[in-house]
């Protein structure tokens, strides 16, 4: 049996999906219960949906609980070397009169954990809204780590919750449902066994270099490994399922290096959606090349070329890889079902709390059911 059909196999297992797609789709929660964007209700009220903070035990347990296989987060590695969860480039604090910005790499863990208590005791800006890009923040203004952390509350750049598009000046990350920035050692110790993880190892490096230094990868997955071989050790037969993807395509080979026949590693690319100096990250072919040559399991992709170029699944399960989705495409369940007819191992999705609902309503209709059977899809994957 094949790595992916190993990690599918513990994920159904642990999902309560299983009973509602009896195929071979496994659904992950984006960063939880999806990414936080900003949506405007009614005389301009302003709210972050969903309401719980993205990449927290708080929305992972919440995914769990409405039948999620797994969860993907972003890894990123602090000024000591702890393997933490977050997403962005830069971490914007803002108190009113600007904001300032760093990165995870610049910060210690203590410094790190101190970001959203911080923002949540600060009340008297909670309307603040601060001109500007968050591209125009000066890393380098930066005097102090230590500094930085008490310079104001957590801000975002945020998405449009209905048109996706990106705004153009930072708001207060303040979410009703808050909770602490955690590190990867706590989801191990806090999350149920079975929950699989999908750990993806958020790089910084700009679209305009064309590789991360070797320093660089070897810090990150050096300090991501420790947490992962002290929790799931060599040799042992642990039930949580992982697995491992990454934008950059160094850290995905030095991945597959590392982890060898233990955990399946999946290149993530945006298939030429986003801008990049290095071939290997712009297009399905450089995607699904890279993979192969890499010894990969498979390959994340975005729904929406999948939706383009439907082939590209059939394409990749010929040359033994796996095919994951993101993008907030897999927030119709109509783009969940075609994904599992052409065999898609797993969709990441964002809005967990009306697709699972969607899904649970299909399956309980007298519409015709199209899905594969589980034991004939691991037949299949085991080949």
């Amino acid at each position: 049996m094949s790595l992916q059909s190993q990690v599918r196999s513990k994920m159904l297992r642990h999902s309560t999906l299983d009973t509602l797609s009896p195929g071979n789709m496994c659904l992950g929660g984006h960063r939880g219960m999806g990414e936080n964007l900003l949506t405007l209700g009614g005389c301009s009220t302003k709210a972050i949906v969903p309401a719980v903070r993205e990449n927290t035990i708080g929305s992972f347990q919440a995914a769990a609980q409405m039948g999620c296989s797994f969860v993907e987060f972003d890894v990123q590695v602090t000024k000591d070397g702890h393997a933490v969860i977050w997403h962005d480039d830069k971490i914007v604090l803002g108190n009113g009169m600007g904001c300032t910005s760093c990165e995870v790499k610049d910060l210690t863990l203590v410094e790190f954990k101190n970001i959203v208590p911080r923002s949540r005791a600060v009340s008297d800006i909670d309307n603040m809204s601060l001109g500007g890009h968050s591209d125009d923040f000066d890393t380098a203004s930066v005097q102090s780590s230590a500094s930085f952390t008490s310079s104001g509350v957590l801000m975002r750049t945020f998405k449009d919750a209905d048109s996706l598009a990106k705004m153009e000046s930072p708001e207060p990350w303040m979410c009703d449902e808050d909770h602490n920035l955690p590190t990867l050692r706590e989801l191990f110790e806090g999350l149920p066994a079975g929950l699989g993880f999908n750990v993806e190892v958020k790089m910084t490096t700009g679209e305009n270099v064309e590789r991360t230094s070797d320093e660089e990868l070897n810090r990150v997955v050096n300090g991501m490994m420790r947490e992962v071989d002290t929790y799931c050790p060599v040799g042992t037969n642990q039930d949580r399922p992982l697995v491992f993807s990454s934008f950059d395509p160094d850290i995905v080979s030095l991945l597959s290096q590392r982890l060898a026949v233990r955990y399946p590693v999946f290149f993530l690319s945006g298939c030429g959606i986003y801008k990049h100096v290095d071939p290997r990250r712009t297009s399905i072919d450089s995607a699904i090349a890279h993979a192969v040559s890499s010894n990969l399991a498979g390959v994340v992709v975005p729904v929406s070329k999948v939706q383009q170029f439907p082939g590209l699944v059939a394409d990749a399960r010929s040359k033994n890889l796996g095919v994951m989705t993101y993008g907030h495409e897999n927030s119709d369940p109509d783009a969940i079902l075609f994904q599992q007819e052409l065999g898609v191992l797993a969709a990441i999705i964002d809005s967990v709390a009306s697709v699972i609902p969607g899904l649970r309503k299909y399956m309980y209709s007298d519409e015709p059911k199209k899905f594969i059977s589980l034991e004939d899809e691991l037949q299949v994957a085991a080949v």
